[in-house]
């Protein structure tokens, strides 16, 4: 786990809050059926799982890039599969918010292919019942954030940490990588260009 300083958290913050200290997505991201990065000084959090039925398990995937496309984190991990796609996608973004943290970034867009997640992190839609309190628990995440938004976008946008998510289950534990990848993972990157 990233220990990070509050003196050194607080710069991080400072240096990517930004002009207007808001992320967004532009215009022309909105309109593209590709990938976009993130405006300058924001990250992207983007987040996928993927279920194995026959295991009852939901692999998990973060990969978390800057502007300039670095990959800056990438995660994946293994949890139980309780039945329904959307836990396991709410989840993810939950796990993908927890990873960003402790790299210490403020300024993040969470990026999720889950239309239904998006819009209950959003407030677009009504909860529900048995995922509301990883909703809940994401929407305090982001309001801790003070910078953070929740956006959807299409699978074919989100084809890098879809894979990851895949990965999660040749490995028996989390595994969370920042700014240094293993070989497998690299490759991941180079050989999907979104």
């Amino acid at each position: 786990m990233l220990v990070i300083t509050a003196g050194a958290l607080m710069e991080a913050y400072r240096k990517v809050k930004g002009p207007e200290g808001k992320c967004r997505a532009t215009k022309e991201e909105s309109k593209t059926r590709g990938w976009q990065p993130p405006q300058q000084n924001c990250f992207k959090v983007n987040v996928d799982a993927t279920i194995s039925n026959d295991k009852q398990l939901s692999g998990l995937g973060v990969v978390i890039r800057d502007s300039a496309v670095k990959a800056i984190a990438a995660a994946i991990k293994t949890t139980k599969f309780y039945g329904d796609v959307a836990y396991a996608e709410a989840e993810t973004a939950s796990w993908g918010l927890q990873v960003a943290k402790n790299a210490g970034l403020v300024a993040l867009i969470i990026e999720t292919d889950s239309q239904m997640v998006a819009d209950l992190i959003n407030n677009r839609r009504g909860s529900k019942n048995e995922i509301f309190w990883v909703i809940s628990k994401i929407q305090d995440k982001i309001k801790e954030l003070r910078n953070g938004k929740v956006q959807h976008s299409l699978r074919s946008c989100n084809v890098i940490v879809h894979t990851l998510s895949k990965l999660a289950f040749v490995y028996s534990n989390a595994v969370v990588w920042l700014d240094s990848f293993p070989t497998e993972i690299m490759n991941v990157f180079t050989s999907l260009n979104e």
